[in-house]
């Protein structure tokens, strides 16, 4: 997965798509290499261990962050 980074929207996301590709476009632009699934697992070990409330807090503050990204980079 190669390519331009750019925040998520729901007009991007592919249905096949297991919704790590922004990051690791991201990771890319970056320096780092990583697959999906092994974003995918990461992303899984960070939040487990935040339980069901903890979860929905640190996604929501995901989302808030990539909005904001978006807004300042225009997209």
């Amino acid at each position: 997965n190669t390519g331009e980074f750019k925040p998520g929207g729901k007009e991007d996301r592919d249905p096949a798509d297991e919704g790590m590709e922004n990051f690791v476009k991201a990771g890319k632009a970056l320096g780092y290499d990583f697959t999906d699934k092994e974003a995918k697992t990461a992303f899984e070990g960070y939040l487990k261990p935040l339980g069901a409330w903890g979860t929905i807090k640190k996604l929501a503050h995901l989302g808030r962050l990539n909005r904001k990204v978006a807004k300042q980079m225009k997209w």
